[in-house]
């Protein structure tokens, strides 16, 4: 699944920047960037991202 697909799949599961943001200890803007494939995240991070989404 592409970044694009993470994006619409958090979202139709009401899951918020600033909840992911402190999941995963990192900035708002950083995965915003990430899900709009202008910035790259480390592969902890993506996992840990994925995960999250894909548990709630």
């Amino acid at each position: 699944m592409n970044r694009w697909n993470w994006k619409i799949k958090r979202m139709s599961k009401n899951i918020t920047l600033r909840e992911l943001s402190k999941e995963l200890n990192c900035s708002i803007g950083l995965i915003s960037k990430w899900e709009n494939n202008e910035r790259n995240m480390s592969d902890d991070k993506v996992e840990k991202y994925k995960n999250y989404i894909e548990e709630k």
